[in-house]
Order: structure tokens, then sequence, then C-alpha cells
């Protein structure tokens, strides 16, 4: 079904029941389930106090209320990294649910980081060159902080190596 965001938005916003509320009125189709995905969850907690903070408390208790009923196959996922995990005490009702649900993700290999970094450019086409590869990992180190600083370094490569291959469209992209 298609809805306007405006209104979607405008029947989120009634109070932390809202989605169940709005799922109601439009049910899942039968025998399947809804799975909200907020990724990168630690950027909530950039709200101060004011305005900002009032939405966040209330995404949060929607959240919350989303996830703890049982009338509707809806199931709520955050990530967010383990440095945060004290800033949800910012929230009432957050820091148990995160307690009865937390999973951490271990920290990757070598392997697993060297997969992550060709395994998206193979998917499109392209290739990281092993020397690069090597320097990624070498500068990432164990330190799992330097994950996203290096997402966003493989992702500045590949637009840069996408424009280039615009411009000579020969052969694979390579990093």
């Amino acid at each position: 079904y298609e809805h306007d965001s405006a209104f979607l938005q405008a029947a989120l916003e009634r109070g932390p029941r809202s989605l169940l509320e709005y799922l109601q009125d439009l049910p899942l189709p039968k025998d399947e389930n809804l799975l909200i995905l907020v990724d990168q969850f630690e950027e909530i907690f950039r709200f101060g106090a004011g305005a900002g903070q009032e939405e966040a408390d209330a995404f949060v208790a929607m959240l919350l209320a989303t996830s703890q009923q049982r009338e509707q196959p809806v199931y709520v996922v955050i990530t967010m990294r383990s440095d945060f995990i004290g800033d949800c005490t910012r929230f009432a009702g957050l820091p148990e649910a995160v307690n009865e649900a937390q999973f951490l993700t271990p920290r990757m290999t070598r392997e697993q980081s060297r997969q992550a970094i060709e395994g998206p450019a193979e998917v499109f086409g392209g290739v990281v060159e092993p020397a690069l590869v090597n320097r990624l990992l070498n500068d990432m180190g164990t330190d799992p902080d330097q994950l996203p600083l290096m997402q966003h370094a493989l992702m500045r490569m590949w637009t840069r190596a996408s424009e280039a291959a615009v411009e000579e469209p020969q052969g694979k992209r390579t990093l």
C-alpha cells in the first residue's frame, strides 16, 4: 500500500502506539512480519535539550512500545556502537530493553575485513588492488572504531573511480 509520506509522518507522531495503530488500519499481509531496522542509532544521542530531544524521546518511546507489544508481528532492531551503550540511560525504558535483547557483534578478523573491502566492489564489477587492501587493513589495525572511517574512505574512492570510468569506460573499475 502506498500512502503519502506526510500522512504517514502525522500518523506516527500521535504517540508511542502510533505505529501499531497505523498497522491496525493497514494490516500486514497474512503470515508476514515487519522488521524495523534503525541503523546507527547512536546518532540520536546528538540531540540536546529542546525540540530535538522531544522528538528523540517520542521516537524511542514509539520503538519501545512497538517492540514490547505482541498484537502485531513487528520486530525492532537497533544497531549502535558499543561505546554509546551508557547513553541509553537518557531514555526511559531503553536501558532495560537493550539489556533484555543485547547482542554484541564480535570484532572482525583480518580476513573478514578483507572480504568487507573486496566483496562490495566485486558485486559491482570492480576490483580493489591488493596493495590498497593491505594498506587499509594495516592502517585500520584491530580498532573497530576504524570501520566507519574505512567505509567512508572506500565510498569516496569508489565514487572517484566511478567518475573516472564514465570518462574512460574500459574494463573493470579498479581502486
